[in-house]
């Protein structure tokens, strides 16, 4: 019983600090932009440049990185909050992509668009969002 308590007692101590250095990678995250995520007690650490994509999926979110994707459970309004919204950019209701990976974007005749990343992945943009698309890719053009 004293041992079980022990091991308990030490258990919330590694919590306390995983949730205390999350938060401190997370204060650091603008400067060196990076995204933080936190998954069953491990804290992973996503260089933005990796990032490709982030699609939602049931109540987590799935990111596509260049070699791998990653299965985290925090929302895509998170997620977008915590990403920069010159190098991200929403494209619909359940995929935001990185706007250095945009190769291709042609329009639709029901007047959406489809976009087209550096991996050969195919998003549609709604026309909610092809507003915004496009002011992110003139603003990466500048």
């Amino acid at each position: 019983m004293l041992t079980r308590t022990r091991t308990r007692l030490r258990e919330r101590s590694f919590a306390a600090m995983a949730a205390r250095l999350a938060d401190l990678l997370a204060a650091k995250a603008p400067e060196s932009r990076q995204l933080i995520i936190r998954d069953s007690g491990r804290t992973i650490v996503l260089p933005w440049t990796d990032i490709v994509w982030i699609e939602a999926e049931d109540y987590c979110a799935r990111i596509h990185l260049r070699d791998r994707s990653v299965l985290v459970r925090d929302s895509l309004r998170a997620l977008a909050d915590a990403l920069d919204r010159g190098s991200f950019v929403r494209v619909h209701r359940s995929a935001i992509a990185n706007v250095a990976c945009i190769r291709e974007l042609v329009p639709l005749m029901s007047g959406d668009q489809r976009l087209t990343l550096d991996d050969g992945t195919v998003l549609k943009v709604s026309r909610t969002h092809r507003a915004d698309v496009a002011k992110a890719l003139e603003e990466r053009r500048a």
